[in-house]
């Protein structure tokens, strides 16, 4: 059992370490140029598009949502684990069982 849990351990620090890694390129955040504020202005003035934001605000379900936090993830990680574990315990006790059972297929095949 102690071999499981630090398997799972190691599968689990393996899984997680690319959420906490952070390229050096993501946290330089370059200004927009002129031009480019001076199109986003002009794009919020068209009344198509003030009418297009408002929809989108008014809507139930506009796309978007919450990041699952570290927590959650976490907790649906250890309980596909469980019931991963869960499936492998009914499979070993079912195991003794398989021989016969291919046997008599066998069998009845030849």
């Amino acid at each position: 059992m102690i071999r499981l849990a630090a398997l799972f351990g190691v599968l689990l620090c393996l899984t997680t370490a690319p959420l906490f890694a952070q390229s050096e390129d993501a946290a330089v955040i370059e200004a927009p140029s002129e031009n480019d504020l001076h199109e986003f202005t002009r794009l919020l003035a068209d009344p198509r598009i003030q009418g297009w934001v408002a929809d989108q605000a008014r809507s139930e379900d506009n796309g978007t949502r919450a990041a699952p936090t570290l927590r959650d993830e976490l907790i649906q990680a250890v309980a596909q684990t469980r019931g991963r574990i869960a499936d492998l315990v009914a499979a070993w006790g079912a195991l003794p069982s398989a021989w016969a059972i291919f046997s008599q297929q066998w069998r009845e095949t030849i």
